[in-house]
């Protein structure tokens, strides 16, 4: 039976996601938006499900109605009715919300010479930081996300939950290791600018034109920061280090109210954090330039 043979793979998910390609999504809001893109932009690059299975009780919530709409639209075998013992062994939350959904990983183009604007994430173990970053990245306009050194899996469902679907929507590429991602930047048609985010930057990061040329921000791992690939690139002049001057952090050279008293020490932020404040920064300077 089609329900059993997606319960198998839900039931053991590392390596059942990773062989099939599926990704799974959970709860209304996830679960409509992708139904509502796949069904109404055949060709925007998420699929149409291969299962989605729904509590009755799912329907009468608020965003009910518009699941119920959505799913009357997809074949009947796709669609599988299941109790909340059901859901709750194949859901990855602890209170599932009475839909779950596997779909095919989404194939979206790459416009890279078109692009102005990319992210890459430096070891991210973290898949909660991963996803937000994604989702900031999506927001920021960004043409593409490259993974190195080891990032945590990008289609695991905490990722996903955490870029509120932003996963299917941003061309996510994972590289071995930072020369192969660099390859694909400096092959892209014209010179990226590659900068950095690090305490000990040189530069703040407002300081950076970002509206002139193209650039890609690197954000590093939570516990290790930025890898040795990425620091002798630093070295070598590739890269450029800036940093995010914070108040009261220690040997700031860039503001002079970072020394002003305030409520406490902070020498550093999340690494979803940082990347999403540079981010959006850029974000802004391309939008005021245009």
């Amino acid at each position: 039976m089609v329900g059993s043979r997606y319960l198998r793979w839900f039931s053991s998910p590392a390596n059942g996601r990773k062989k099939s390609g599926l990704v799974l999504l959970e709860g209304h809001r996830l679960v409509c938006d992708a139904l509502e893109f796949a069904l109404e932009q055949p060709d925007g690059g998420i699929p149409l499900p291969e299962v989605v299975f729904f509590a009755p009780e799912g329907l009468t919530v608020p965003e009910g109605p518009r699941l119920e709409a959505l799913l009357r639209r997809l074949d009947h075998g796709t669609v599988l009715r299941a109790t909340p013992e059901v859901l709750a062994a194949v859901a990855t939350t602890e209170t599932p919300q009475g839909v779950c959904m596997a779909l095919a990983r989404p194939r979206l183009k790459w416009a890279i010479p078109k692009t102005r604007l990319f992210l890459i994430l430096d070891g991210i173990k973290d898949p909660g930081n991963l996803g937000t970053l994604v989702r900031s990245a999506a927001a920021a306009g960004c043409g593409g996300v490259l993974l190195v050194n080891g990032c945590t899996d990008p289609w695991a469902p905490k990722a996903v939950r955490s870029s509120m679907g932003a996963t299917l929507r941003v061309p996510i590429k994972s590289f071995p290791d930072w020369a192969s991602a660099l390859e694909l930047l400096d092959d892209s048609g014209g010179q990226i600018m590659i900068h950095a985010a690090d305490a000990g930057g040189e530069r703040a990061y407002y300081e950076v034109d970002w509206a002139q040329g193209r650039h890609a921000l690197v954000v590093g791992s939570e516990a290790q920061g930025l890898s040795p690939q990425v620091r002798k690139a630093a070295t070598d002049g590739r890269v450029e280090l800036v940093a995010i001057p914070l108040a009261m952090q220690p040997h700031c050279r860039h503001e002079p109210q970072c020394s002003e008293k305030g409520t406490g020490m902070v020498e550093s932020l999340n690494a979803a954090v940082a990347g999403s404040v540079i981010l959006c920064e850029a974000h802004r300077r391309i939008l005021t330039k245009s």
